[in-house]
């Protein structure tokens, strides 16, 4: 398989009143399991809240653990692809934060975690399906991804890092499905034998008319497509190139308008491998204020780069 390098987009919007565009935000239940089974128990749980892209891997963790007064460690366990002899999580694998428990078991903690790669990392066995199927093995939405697990500080080595060098499940949450998370910071080895690329990036249109607006009113959706176009050298045609891309809106002439505007994609999560234009579309939306002229608003649209 090769390698590839994920497209991330930051969509920003550039005016006076500032909106942004980000990736998104999900939830992932972590639950006691049996060991005899690897059927969900109801000993405890927590719910883990995270984003999907973004230069940093930023969380949350709220709910209950088996330990009380205990430090737990939300951790990025990638297995080998003998996971059931070579074991301890650290292909690579990643101790994200760490949290202490209360006298109650419960446990609450947050925070940003510069992982330096993309979850999952293109070694770990459940980067595809090749090795292992987690939605016919475990019945889970995703049937590739990254676990992501709390365990208690003591089973890691030296009690901050992977991999794990205990080995006590009853005293753990693990994941109820598979995740992925891109960073828009990482760098793939591969790409370093490339010539950097030419990326022509455009819209259509480039400048929106949202017609005929009124005081307190919002228009109706105008979609927008970005072009994004990649023209690799002959030897990277494999291999994709990290992207950034702004989105800046031309300014108002009445500072009680704004806009705001959807991605109908994952905007972090691209993948383009190849010289033909992949296009994005966008929805935009007009929302006037009450002290504004009635008239018809139109705003350019204006798109930057970088790698």
């Amino acid at each position: 398989m090769n390698k590839i390098r994920t497209i991330g987009m930051i969509a920003i919007l550039l005016m006076a009143m500032m909106s942004v565009v980000s990736a998104e935000t999900l939830t992932l239940n972590l639950v006691t399991k049996d060991p005899a089974t690897w059927d969900n128990t109801t000993n405890a749980s927590a719910v883990l809240t995270y984003n999907t892209a973004g230069p940093t891997f930023d969380y949350s963790v709220f709910g209950t653990v088996p330990l009380a007064s205990t430090q737990y460690a939300l951790i990025y366990y990638a297995d080998k692809p003998d996971r059931f002899v070579v074991w301890g999580g650290d292909n690579p694998g990643a101790v994200i934060g760490i949290g202490t428990s209360d006298s109650g078991k419960n446990i609450n903690f947050a925070g940003s975690k510069d992982l330096s790669m993309s979850l999952p990392h293109p070694n770990d066995a459940n980067f595809d399906t090749t090795k292992y199927d987690y939605c016919i093995e475990d019945g889970y939405v995703h049937c590739s991804g990254a676990k992501l697990w709390l365990v208690p500080t003591s089973d890691l080595t030296g009690d901050v890092s992977l991999p794990l060098d205990g080995w006590y499940p009853l005293n753990y949450l693990f994941e109820t499905d598979l995740i992925t998370y891109t960073d828009i910071d990482s760098v793939i080895g591969t790409a370093s034998i490339c010539e950097q690329p030419t990326i022509g990036i455009s819209a259509d249109p480039n400048n929106i008319n949202f017609g005929h607006m009124y005081p307190e009113q919002s228009s109706s959706g105008q979609l927008v497509d970005i072009i994004v176009t990649e023209t690799p050298q002959d030897q990277c045609s494999t291999v994709d190139v990290s992207v950034g891309v702004g989105i800046v809106l031309g300014a108002w002439n009445s500072p009680e308008m704004s806009t705001t505007f959807v991605p109908s994609y994952n905007p972090a999560i691209v993948i383009v491998g190849s010289t033909n234009p992949a296009t994005y579309p966008v929805t935009f939306t007009a929302h006037a204020g009450q002290n504004i002229v009635p008239g018809t608003y139109t705003q350019t649209i204006t798109f930057t780069a970088t790698f």
